[in-house]
């Protein structure tokens, strides 16, 4: 018996995308529905049940694949994706692997429009199917990308990829589009922004970093992420200027002087405070928020400027001496006797600077 998901839904009283997902993997049937599907379909319970195996198959095709993917070996991954996709025409996570794979081949022969529809054939359909399951936003947001950059119409690829640029994930490649239409200062506004918010992304994600590091007693690695940190907020820098990464680098400076402190390097403890001190004062004198003020590499006609915060409130110079008291407080970090004293001692020595 052929039937449509719309049909099936219909005569088990679900919705389509409980159809869809019982045919993804993603979910199955309870009892009396399976029941109710048995009979339906004139089968026994175990000849069933026996279904619930296509899940594991098509995680297995999906692995398979991928490793042939990974092993640049695109003929057979294609070949593959073709068989699985006449075998489960309807499974969301093969259309996609299958449309990623198609694309992936017309990018590197972009003369071959037979890979361009293909991916387009897998990625639409996966859509249609994902339209009756409005809870796989992810999946969604996933293909759609996808979709956007097989797109041939460059007005319909700007149209998807503003659709799903969520926080300006996707500014690179909706610059690279406008670019490629001779649009450039939307291209350069678009780059910009990637470009600057990736450093929130950085800063932001490396600041989570610091109690597992700390908690780990990987003090040297903290000192090299952050020294990676710093090198890289001062290339960004119109140098002698004040900027919203004159503030971050103060809090930089204070980590790293406790790291050095932690691991016996006075020296350079005293050094990192001391940067760390001028850098706040700098700052809380003439504050700068934006994120495009006395910064290197802007460009376009800067609209919607990124403004910039912190979890820290108030003057600079108050938030270093709070990262040091917070820290010393911290119990989960699991400091011993001497590692507190060392805090202690920069917590001293930055009273004393001031």
């Amino acid at each position: 018996m052929l039937l449509t998901q719309e049909q099936l839904a219909e005569a088990m009283g679900v919705t389509v995308g409980t159809v869809s997902k019982w045919e993804n993997g993603n979910c199955v049937p309870d009892i009396n529905t399976m029941m109710d599907l048995a009979d339906f379909f004139n089968l026994s319970m175990d000849a069933l049940v026996g279904y619930s195996m296509v899940s594991k198959r098509v995680d297995d095709i999906i692995e398979e694949s991928f490793e042939l993917y990974r092993e640049h070996r695109l003929d057979e991954a294609r070949e593959h994706l073709d068989k699985a996709v006449v075998r489960y025409p309807n499974d969301v996570k093969i259309l996609k692997r299958a449309g990623s794979v198609y694309y992936i081949s017309w990018y590197q022969e972009q003369e071959n429009e037979g890979y361009r529809n293909r991916a387009i054939e897998f990625l639409d359909r996966a859509l249609r199917i994902l339209a009756d399951s409005p809870e796989n936003k992810i999946d969604e947001m996933e293909i759609l990308k996808q979709r956007a950059l097989v797109e041939k119409d460059k007005e319909k690829q700007i149209e998807i990829i503003k659709r799903i640029n969520v926080d300006g994930i996707f500014n690179d490649l909706l610059g690279e589009i406008y670019w490629k239409q001779g649009n450039k200062d939307e291209a350069l506004d678009c780059y910009t922004k990637k470009l600057h918010l990736s450093m929130f992304d950085t800063r932001n994600v490396a600041g989570h970093m610091v109690d597992f590091f700390l908690s780990s007693k990987k003090y040297d690695d903290l000192i090299e992420l952050n020294e990676w940190l710093d090198s890289t907020a001062v290339g960004l820098m119109i140098p002698g200027k004040i900027s919203y990464l004159t503030r971050y680098i103060a809090m930089i400076k204070t980590i790293k002087a406790m790291c050095y402190e932690l691991i016996g390097n006075h020296e350079k403890m005293m050094s990192e405070i001391a940067l760390a001190i001028e850098h706040a004062k700098a700052f809380d004198v003439s504050p700068v928020y934006d994120a495009y003020t006395n910064i290197k590499f802007v460009y376009g006609p800067k609209k919607d400027i990124p403004i910039t915060f912190d979890e820290k409130e108030g003057d600079t110079l108050l938030v270093i001496k709070q990262i040091l008291e917070e820290t010393y407080n911290q119990d989960d970090l699991g400091f011993t006797k001497k590692e507190l004293q060392a805090i202690k001692r920069v917590q001293e020595y930055m009273e004393n600077l001031i």
